[in-house]
């Protein structure tokens, strides 16, 4: 879902101000104690993007982190009968700037191979 606000030049066209972002990937096979990026958004040129939610799942134990360029800003595990876990940014969501790269990273906590999976929801601003 996009807004909009009017052009300049006295034209009525609306122009685009936001853009709906919304990523997913999924990787399987990854094998204990690997670290896995599983997803990466890297903000264009001129843009920032505000991030409202993260969302992660698996079929093994594991450990989730979502970090910006190389800072880590949050981690969640999951576990045993509980393999669903969501990072939420709030009503304002998380900033992240221009030329900045996000990654939705795991490490398969269990001796079995995994799959895993990130979606990444935010506006392009």
């Amino acid at each position: 879902m996009s807004s909009f606000s009017r052009g300049g030049g006295g034209g009525d066209e609306p122009t685009p101000t936001s853009e709906a972002i919304d990523v997913s990937n999924e990787i399987s096979g990854i094998p204990n104690g690997v670290p896995t990026t599983i997803l990466s958004y890297a903000v264009p040129v001129g843009k920032t993007l505000m991030v409202n939610y993260v969302g992660v799942s698996g079929n093994n134990r594991a450990t989730f982190t979502v970090e910006i360029g190389s800072a880590e800003i949050a981690k969640r595990r999951t576990y045993y009968t509980h393999f669903n876990e969501s990072f939420f940014a709030g009503s304002e969501g998380l900033e992240v700037l221009e030329s900045k790269t996000v990654y939705v990273k795991v490490v398969n906590n269990s001796l079995s191979l995994g799959t895993f999976n990130a979606n990444l929801l935010g506006v392009l601003l």
